[in-house]
C-alpha cells in the first residue's frame, strides 16, 4: 500500500486545521478572491467559517438594505466576498451579505428531550430546532430568550436549513407581536399547486402548508408569475385566515461566485451516491458540491448524509464548488462536572478546568443564568458543551451553572490507543475511563454488551460516558452508563482529527509534485515530533509557495511511516505531518518552485 504525505511546518497547523494544501486556497495555500458562507462565530472584525474578515471598509446589506458591521450579530449566516490572505485565516472583506431565513410567528412551541433546553418551534408552518446555549436569542429589549419566548412572538430566523425546509436555528431575534392583518413576514421554499388566475399577474401558491396569494400589487420577478417548482423568497401580509399576502416575490439564487478560495458551512441538502462516487450530487445549503477528491473529515464517508451540518472547502468554477476538504461540524462535545479547586480559574486567560481537561473561552462563548469567569468557584457544577480544539481541549460555545448531578464525558474517540477492550476502558479527551460493568447503548439507545461495544466503537465514535452514582463531582473514573451519540443527528462535528507522535524511522519517499533538489532535507527523520491529521488523499499534494516560506512538498510514501507507539498508521489512506521545526531548505525550495507551483 503506498500514501500520501504532505510536510509542513508547525506554524501551518492552524491554516491546515481547515483544510488541506493547494494552489489559491485557503487553507494554508495562497491567497485570492475568495467567499465564505456560514454563522458569524466571533467578532473583531467577524469570523466565518474560521476565517477573520476585516470589514472596515466593506459593504453591508441586511434584508437587502444597507446596513453597519453594528448591525450584524453573532450567529446570523451571512456570506463575506473579499480577498483572502496567503495563509488562509485571515482576510479582507468588500461585502457581506445577511438574508434572513424566515419571519413570521411562532405557531407553536413542543419541547425536545428532558432537560429543557431544546425546543422546535412551529414558524409559517416550518420546523426550527432551537437550543438554549447554542441558538443566539437577541433581545429586543423585552428580555427576550428561550425560557421566555412564546406562541404569536413574531421572530427572525437565521440558520442552516435541511433539505425538508426545517432550519436548525443559529440566530433568532424578537421582531414584535403577532398583529393579522398588518404583522410582515417572511419565507423561502419551493412553488407548489400553482393557481394562475385572471386578471393576468394574480393567482396563488404554496410553501409548505402556507398559501401565498399574489395581485396587481405583487412586485413579481421579471414581472411575471413564478412557475411550478422555482425555489422563491416571498414577502407580506400575515392574514389572520394563515395566508400570506404577498408584497414582493424574488426568485432564490444561492449559488457561489466563482473564486479561488471558498468556505461554506451548513446542511448536507442533497445526495444521489452512486458506486463510483458515493457523494454525487452533493449539494450544501443549495450549493452544489463537487466532492468526487475532497478529504474527508471523519473519512467514513457513510457519515455524510442529507441532514448532516458539513464545512466544505475549496474553490468555484462554473458556479460548483470543488472541494478539497469536506467535515462533519457541530458542537457534540460536552462536560457536566465540578470545578475542583479555584486555581483551576485562569481568568485572565479565559479558561478553567473539569475534570482535569482545560476548557477554553472567548467573547464568543455564551455564559448562561448569570454565570462568568469572574464569579465562577470551586464546587461549581457546570454543564459546558463546544468543540474539541485543540486536542485535549475544549474550546466552549456554552457554559451553564446547575445543581449538582451526574458526572458526564461525550466526546470523539481520537485513537485506537483510546480504546483497550482487555481492560475494559475508553478514553475521551485526555480522561481514561474504566467502563468494565457499565450498561451500554448503541446510537438507537437499543442494548448492547459490553464486548458487542467494543466491537463497534472505532476512531470518529461519538460516545458519552456518565457516572449516575452518588460521589465526586469533580472526577469521572469510571462509568455505569456509555452510550453512542449518533452522527447522523444533524448536530454531528468531529473537529480536524490530530494525534501526536515520534518518527522512529525514516521512510523512503518519492515526489509526486515537480522533482526537487534537496528534497531529501523534507523529512522527516528519527526524532522529529510530527502531529498525524488522518484525511483522504484526493489529487496530488505537490510542492505550493507559501508567504510564510515554510514550503510544503508532496510525496509519495513507499513504505509505512513509523511512530513511537503506533504501530497502524499503514492502515490509514492519507496522512499529514506537521514538524516542529521549519527546515530552511523549505524556503529556497519554494521559490525555486516553477510558476510557484
Amino acid at each position: 500500500m503506498n500514501f500520501r504525505l504532505i510536510v509542513l511546518a508547525m506554524p501551518l497547523l492552524a491554516a491546515l486545521a481547515c483544510g488541506e494544501s493547494g494552489s489559491n486556497q485557503a487553507s494554508g495555500g495562497v491567497g485570492g478572491s475568495g467567499v465564505s458562507k456560514g454563522p458569524v462565530s466571533a467578532f473583531g472584525s467577524i469570523f466565518v467559517t474560521g476565517i477573520k474578515w476585516e470589514t472596515d471598509s466593506a459593504e453591508v446589506v441586511i434584508n437587502g438594505a444597507p446596513a453597519s458591521e453594528a448591525d450584524i450579530q453573532l450567529g446570523m449566516v451571512v456570506t463575506v466576498e473579499g480577498d483572502v490572505d496567503d495563509g488562509g485565516l485571515t482576510g479582507t472583506a468588500t461585502r457581506v451579505t445577511f438574508d434572513e431565513d424566515l419571519e413570521g410567528p411562532i405557531e407553536s412551541i413542543t419541547p425536545v428531550g428532558t432537560d429543557g433546553i431544546a425546543a422546535n418551534l412551529t414558524v409559517l408552518g416550518v420546523e426550527v430546532f432551537v437550543e438554549d446555549g447554542v441558538t443566539v436569542f437577541e433581545d429586543d429589549g423585552s428580555g427576550f430568550d428561550f425560557a421566555s419566548m412564546s406562541v404569536n412572538d413574531v421572530v427572525e430566523v437565521s440558520g442552516l436549513r435541511a433539505s425538508d425546509g426545517s432550519i436548525r436555528a443559529t440566530h433568532i431575534e424578537r421582531e414584535g407581536s403577532l398583529i393579522p392583518g398588518t404583522t410582515q413576514v417572511e419565507i423561502e421554499g419551493i412553488v407548489s399547486n400553482l393557481v394562475l388566475d385572471s386578471p393576468p399577474g394574480t393567482g396563488s401558491f404554496e410553501i409548505g402548508t402556507i398559501t401565498i396569494l399574489f395581485g396587481a400589487t405583487t412586485s413579481l420577478p421579471f414581472d411575471a408569475p413564478p412557475f411550478e417548482g422555482d425555489p422563491v423568497e416571498v414577502t407580506g401580509i400575515y392574514e389572520a385566515s394563515g395566508d400570506i399576502t404577498a408584497t414582493e416575490i424574488e426568485l432564490e439564487d444561492d449559488v457561489l461566485p466563482d473564486v479561488d478560495v471558498a468556505k461554506i458551512e451548513g446542511v448536507i441538502t442533497a445526495l444521489a451516491p452512486t458506486a463510483e462516487d458515493p457523494l454525487a450530487g452533493l449539494e450544501v445549503a443549495g450549493q452544489p458540491v463537487d466532492a468526487s477528491n475532497a478529504a474527508l473529515l471523519p473519512r467514513d464517508v457513510t457519515l455524510y448524509q442529507v441532514g448532516t451540518i458539513v464545512e466544505v472547502e475549496g474553490r468555484t468554477v462554473d458556479g460548483i464548488l470543488i472541494a478539497r476538504t469536506l467535515e462533519l461540524r457541530g458542537f457534540d462535545t460536552r462536560i457536566d462536572a465540578a470545578i475542583a479547586a479555584a486555581e483551576d480559574i485562569d481568568t485572565e486567560n479565559g479558561t478553567f478546568i473539569l475534570l482535569g481537561i482545560t476548557v477554553q473561552t472567548d467573547a464568543s462563548t455564551q455564559f448562561k443564568d448569570g454565570v462568568s469567569l469572574a464569579n465562577l468557584a470551586a464546587g461549581d457544577y457546570l454543564s459546558v458543551r463546544g468543540v474539541e480544539n485543540p486536542p485535549g481541549t475544549l474550546f466552549a460555545t456554552r457554559v451553564k451553572r446547575e445543581e449538582v448531578d451526574d458526572v458526564e464525558l461525550r466526546a470523539f474517540v481520537r485513537s485506537a490507543e483510546d480504546i483497550d477492550a482487555t481492560a475494559g476502558t475508553l478514553t475521551l479527551l485526555g480522561i481514561t475511563v474504566d467502563v468494565n460493568g457499565a450498561e451500554f447503548e448503541d446510537a438507537d439507545e437499543l442494548a448492547l454488551t459490553q464486548a458487542e461495544f467494543f466491537t463497534q466503537v472505532m476512531v470518529g465514535s461519538l460516545v458519552e460516558v456518565e457516572n449516575g452514582l452518588p460521589g465526586d463531582p469533580t472526577i469521572l473514573e469510571f462509568a455505569t452508563d456509555v452510550e453512542f451519540e449518533s452522527p447522523e443527528s444533524g448536530e454531528a462535528g468531529l473537529p480536524p482529527s490530530f494525534f501526536p507522535g515520534v518518527v522512529t524511522a525514516r521512510p523512503a519517499v518519492s515526489a509526486v509534485g515537480a522533482m526537487l533538489d534537496g528534497l531529501e532535507a523534507y523529512g522527516p527523520v528519527p526524532g522529529d515530533e510530527l502531529q498525524r491529521w488522518d484525511a483522504t488523499a484526493s489529487e496530488d499534494l505537490d510542492m505550493r509557495d507559501r508567504s510564510d516560506a515554510t514550503g510544503s512538498v508532496g510525496l509519495e510514501m513507499t513504505e509505512p511511516l513509523a511512530l513511537a507507539g503506533d504501530d497502524d498508521l499503514s492502515m490509514v489512506d492519507a496522512v499529514v505531518v506537521f514538524f516542529d521545526r521549519i527546515r530552511e531548505v523549505a524556503a529556497d525550495q519554494a521559490d525555486a518552485a516553477p510558476n510557484g507551483d
